[in-house]
């Protein structure tokens, strides 16, 4: 059995000294050749036909809108208020390195990370609390051999997009691939949370379920169920699936509320989740 565990853009500060992420591109006055912020220099030509002082500042006394007002890290205002000026980024090899993705935010090695790097808010973090629940696969009503079945993986997979909306069981289906094991974490649209991946030997009825014992992930509430099962071996290198998927399965709101950190399986009540995964 192979069941190695993984731990699991808006603009904000980045902690611990490092400064704000670069401006957004914009358009118009306060804006260089480039298209983007001019990063405090004051604006030497005219706007809409106006004049402008020697410093740059149009009549009025008016800065240009905007321009960077020259604070940097937390001590601006307008990074302030963000939710990741207030807390430590956490402990991980690049926590506190802007990211665009989570891609950016995980290691070489990332499968054994605990808990897994995740892109928040622009900013890589790893502050969260690893518990370690137990997920039943169901697989009733499909017409595939259950000796078929060589090798599955369990995601959970946090609702809340890289952009702050909402991600749904459509939209995970959409990006995963029945031929690459990989493509949701290839994809950078999301976080995921943990995993767990493993071989399965086991032989018997096609409406018994599977057991993923090793998912490592974090606690709280905000997150989906999304499991595979495939026709081919895990690949001792990539850590996925290899060959075929035969199913995939979602529950897009767990029965049970949010994931307690007395609710591990490694010393306090075990909670355990059903998903029940549908032949392809």
């Amino acid at each position: 059995m192979v069941t190695p565990s993984l731990k699991p853009l808006i603009l904000s500060c980045v902690v611990l000294g490092l400064g704000c992420p670069a401006p957004e591109p914009c358009e118009g006055a306060g804006c260089d050749d480039a298209g983007v912020v001019d990063a405090g220099a004051p604006d030497a030509g005219v706007d809409a036909g106006e004049e402008e002082e020697d410093a740059g500042v149009p009549d009025g006394g008016e800065e240009d809108a905007g321009v960077d007002n020259g604070l940097a890290d937390c001590g601006d205002p307008a990074c302030a208020v963000e939710v990741l000026c207030q807390q430590d980024a956490g402990a991980c090899a690049r926590c506190g390195q802007p990211c665009r993705s989570q891609n950016d935010c995980l290691s070489e090695n990332y499968h054994h990370d605990l808990p897994l790097a995740q892109c928040t808010h622009g900013v890589c973090t790893a502050r969260e609390v690893v518990v370690r629940p137990r997920v039943a696969t169901g697989l009733s009503g499909w017409v595939t051999p259950f000796g078929s079945i060589r090798s599955g993986l369990i995601r959970f997979i946090k609702k809340t997009s890289l952009d702050g909306g909402a991600v749904s069981c459509a939209e995970v289906a959409g990006v995963s691939s029945t031929v690459d094991a990989g493509a949701i974490e290839r994809s950078g649209r999301f976080n995921v949370q943990g995993y767990d991946v493993r071989n399965v030997t086991a032989t018997g009825s096609i409406n018994g379920s599977l057991l993923f014992n090793e998912v490592h992930t974090q606690t709280g509430g905000d997150f989906l169920l999304w499991a595979e099962l495939w026709n081919d071996d895990v690949d001792g290198l990539s850590w996925y699936p290899r060959g075929t998927r035969l199913g995939a399965g979602c529950v897009e709101n767990p029965p049970g509320g949010a994931l307690l950190a007395t609710q591990d399986c490694d010393g306090g009540t075990c909670r355990q989740f059903s998903i029940n995964v549908l032949e392809d």
